[in-house]
């Protein structure tokens, strides 16, 4: 026993401190004094992995740090800079449009309630297509500019957008954190858009369009579309479409009630028809399968065919015969007269080939429908044109699957079957008759600094005297007796000019009717085309009377420059 205690005396002091307790609180001990609760030493571990950590935090600010000031800091700098700056658009003015005559046809109008000036464009019906349209530049929800641009949508205004359009500035304004302007810097001047010079004359074309208007309206056509060219230029002087929209109310985009009906409206509004329509061209090609008739040496012009308005063609498998029919019984001709009389007949034999008298074929009408450019782009791809389309053999059988017919080569020689043309390259081929062999490129844009450079497409290797016999027919159909185009015979103005007529529809009670034609006689120097869509097969009245009209309402206001 004293033992015991002799060895815990020896001991020491007894050190509470380090005395285990049970792991309940002794009662009545404040735990929240640390009564009762058992403290041990901080270990080294510990230590060095608070300092660890507190390095890498360290670390890890210093660099983002470095990245904030070093690495990024030109930019942020730029960034707070640009946060303390609002941007205001100098909207420039848009390019204004006139015809070769400097009349205005668009134009830019000023207003308190825009940013930018308003398009503006020629009241006279008539050059909707031709001018087109633009939309403005847009707002978002916030009223921020999203879209700071005028865009050009169809027509010139489509075609010449980037010219016409200029380039927009731009103002810099220092704010304060209330966004109270402190200073203002231009950074980018605006520049204004270039005016344009159209090679068209206004005045000409109002009237055109006056006489289709006037035309489709009395005859019951659903459209027209004319064209007028200078034949050694290529300029298109008027180039017009009925019906149109109106370029002043598409810009604006408020009426929408006549918008939504531009997309309802049977009769097309929107299509271009002088160069965005293909039609069945009808009798009009009559000249140029006799321009290659008379190349290949195939008849002698003046030769005489007994023609009785029907051609019967026996069936060689023993069958019953097919009549290929005429307009009417047009007697004896020759090419001259089977132009100016349009005798299908004559057309018939030596276009498709006859009896004893061999005709192009379909080949050898391809080669030279193709040499007056039928079936490709004239050269204003800018304003979505057509190509048109001629027939052959292999296009149908890959087609519908069929051989090729006598019919077919027959109907191909009268501009009818699946042939389709524009008003455009008509009057561009009509052209190529006029000058006697030179194919042209037609020309929107004057160049007022310096004389027009006609775009050659190519020369036709076919001789004057060739060309001489299709001007006489195309004079006769103005001049004969029985020509189609009588109404053009007026003393004051010498026109050669050849009609057709295209049926289609159901039972052939629709037709197309056009014109083309080039005068001076004498001395050519203009070229031109009208076509009415889709009237009544029993109307005898021609399309040829827009012109008629139109050259004596010129006359009788002393407009007589385009006479001469």
């Amino acid at each position: 026993m004293s033992k015991f205690f002799k060895s815990r005396k020896n001991s020491g002091e007894i050190d509470f401190e380090n005395v285990f307790f049970d792991s309940k609180n002794v009662a009545g001990m404040n735990t929240q004094q640390m009564q009762g609760v058992i403290e041990r030493p901080i270990t080294k571990v510990a230590l060095y992995s608070v300092f660890v950590f507190t390095l890498l935090v360290m670390a890890l600010y210093s660099f983002k740090l470095y990245e904030l000031q070093i690495v990024s800091g030109e930019e942020l700098y730029l960034a707070s800079e640009d946060n303390a700056t609002q941007y205001d658009i100098i909207f420039n003015r848009r390019g204004v449009i006139y015809d070769r005559n400097d009349f205005e046809l668009a134009w830019n109008e000023f207003s308190e309630e825009h940013d930018f000036a308003l398009r503006r464009y020629v009241d006279t019906p008539g050059f909707s297509h031709l001018l087109g349209y633009v939309t403005y530049p847009q707002k978002d929800a916030n009223n921020k500019y999203f879209d700071i641009e005028y865009n050009g949508i169809s027509g010139i205004e489509f075609a010449y957008d980037e010219i016409l359009n200029g380039q927009v500035g731009f103002r810099a304004k220092k704010q304060d954190v209330f966004r109270n302007p402190i200073t203002g810097t231009i950074l980018q001047e605006g520049i204004d858009g270039l005016n344009i010079n159209l090679t068209v004359d206004a005045d000409l074309q109002a009237r055109l369009h006056k006489e289709l208007a006037r035309y489709i309206e009395e005859q019951g056509f659903d459209g027209a579309s004319g064209v007028i060219i200078d034949v050694h230029t290529g300029e298109i002087l008027a180039l017009t479409n009925v019906p149109e929209y109106n370029s002043n109310i598409l810009a604006d985009g408020e009426d929408r009630q006549t918008i939504a009906s531009y997309n309802t409206d049977p009769q097309k509004p929107f299509l271009n028809r002088a160069l965005g329509g293909s039609y069945a061209p009808g009798s009009v090609v009559k000249p140029f399968v006799a321009a290659g008739v008379l190349d290949k040496d195939l008849v002698s012009p003046y030769f005489r065919l007994v023609t009785n308005g029907t051609l019967i063609v026996p069936n060689r498998f023993g069958g019953p015969p097919t009549y290929f029919r005429d307009a009417r019984n047009n007697g004896v001709v020759n090419m001259i007269d089977a132009i100016a009389k349009s005798s299908n007949i004559y057309f018939f034999t030596f276009g498709g080939g006859f009896g004893n008298h061999s005709g192009l074929g379909i080949y050898g009408m391809k080669e030279y429908y193709d040499l007056f450019g039928f079936g490709q782009k004239t050269g204003l791809e800018e304003f979505n044109e057509q190509s048109g389309f001629v027939p052959t053999p292999e296009w149908k059988q890959d087609t519908f699957g069929e051989r090729w017919l006598l019919g077919d080569t027959y109907f191909t020689a009268i501009g009818q079957y699946s042939f389709l043309a524009t008003p455009l390259q008509l009057v561009m081929a009509t052209g190529a008759i006029a000058t006697k062999g030179t194919l042209l490129e037609p020309q929107i844009v004057l160049n007022k600094n310096q004389k027009p450079i006609p775009q050659v497409r190519r020369v036709l290797d076919i001789s004057l005297e060739d060309f001489d016999i299709v001007h006489q027919g195309m004079r006769q159909v103005v001049l004969h007796p029985k020509g189609t185009a009588r109404s053009l015979n007026l003393p004051y103005i010498s026109v050669a000019a050849k009609t057709g007529t295209a049926e289609r529809g159901f039972k052939r009670s629709k037709q197309n009717s056009w014109t083309i034609g080039f005068w001076p006689y004498e001395n050519p120097k203009y070229a031109f085309v009208v076509m009415a869509e889709n009237g009544p097969s029993t109307n005898k009245l021609g399309v040829s009377r827009t012109m008629t009209r139109m050259f004596q309402g010129m006359y009788a206001d002393g407009v007589t420059n385009y006479f001469e």
